[in-house]
């Protein structure tokens, strides 16, 4: 399959502005995911073979299931952003996804080249260089279609960060984004010896009892709207009850929007910091919920979308948010 962003002068433009530049900072998401990491280390390796100083970057601690990624160990939170000659941010849709601008607020003012690589339909093209392809399934994707036009050899390492990221973000090929090009890429990434069956191991492999638990809280909170839509909620009682945190919800939601006949999930989350996390998932294509989200200040995919508003749950009531049938 041809390489679709081939065409694009912006894959050029950024392989010029990494050449020109010595100090480069990657900024993953906050609450990073595995196509935030994977994409993060995958490009990290590749600009230490061409010599440069690199960071890798995140507000958020990285979950425990990235951690058999060689690389994770050296995320940092914070770094003197003035001395860096490049910005890359990989997985960001927005500016507050970066967050870093509160310590850095000339972060968006184009001082410091920032190239902005990304897949989501909400992406805010915040960047002074944007590579952003709403149709490809991940950031992985785009990072290896990138190293093929950059002529870039893809390592056993790197290939293990962009397989950890392809198969996260297309639910291990199960989801309607698993595209022939996703597959042709997962082929190339396999014999260039990613290590896939650590990669399944770490992602759906790794429940441990209270995590399991956790599920069971969600599930057992799982309510179905008159309108046909599964909601569910989660709080920080049931964190404390079944000693869990946030990231082990990760995987749940896949259960919740299995439920035949419903139009889309929503799974409320407390953060414990005052917010509810809003995740959305829908298998039917004639629903956004990026715009769904969009009216809360998030974003994301058309069947998979998220946001964060300022607020509470209880328990005894399922989370009521108005969002557009």
């Amino acid at each position: 399959m041809p390489n679709i962003i081939q065409k694009d002068q912006a894959a050029y433009d950024a392989f010029n502005a990494i050449q020109k530049s010595d100090r480069i900072g990657i900024i993953s998401h906050r609450s990073p995911d595995p196509d935030a990491i994977g994409a993060n280390l995958a490009l990290k390796h590749c600009l230490k073979a061409l010599n440069k100083q690199v960071i890798s970057l995140c507000v958020d601690p990285l979950p425990s299931n990235s951690f058999f990624i060689k690389g994770t160990e050296e995320y940092q939170k914070m770094t003197d952003f003035e001395n860096l000659d490049l910005i890359i941010t990989v997985d960001c849709g927005s500016k507050s996804q970066v967050a870093f601008e509160p310590f850095f607020p000339e972060l968006f003012s184009g001082k410091i080249p920032l190239l902005n690589i990304d897949h989501h339909s909400s992406n805010e093209h915040f960047g002074t260089i944007n590579i952003v392809y709403p149709d490809l399934a991940s950031t992985c994707e785009i990072l290896t279609m990138l190293f093929e036009i950059w002529k870039v050899h893809i390592t056993p390492e790197m290939a293990t960060c962009l397989l950890f990221g392809l198969y996260y973000d297309t639910g291990s090929f199960m989801h309607s984004n698993t595209t022939s090009n996703v597959l042709e890429i997962a082929e190339k990434l396999v014999a260039a010896k990613a290590d896939l069956p650590n990669i399944i191991s770490n992602l759906y492999k790794n429940l441990s009892i209270p995590k399991l638990k956790l599920w069971g809280q969600a599930l057992s909170n799982m309510e179905t709207t008159p309108e046909e839509n599964i909601v569910a909620v989660v709080t920080q009682e049931d964190f404390q009850k079944t000693h869990t945190k946030y990231e082990d919800l990760s995987g749940v939601i896949d259960y919740l929007n299995s439920v035949k006949g419903s139009n889309y999930t929503l799974l409320a989350t407390e953060d414990g910091k005052g917010n509810i996390k809003g995740s959305l998932r829908t298998r039917r294509d004639d629903l956004n919920l990026s715009d769904m989200a969009g009216k809360y200040g998030g974003g994301g995919h058309k069947k998979a979308s998220g946001f964060t508003v300022k607020g509470s749950l209880e328990k005894s009531s399922v989370f009521k948010v108005e969002l557009p049938e």
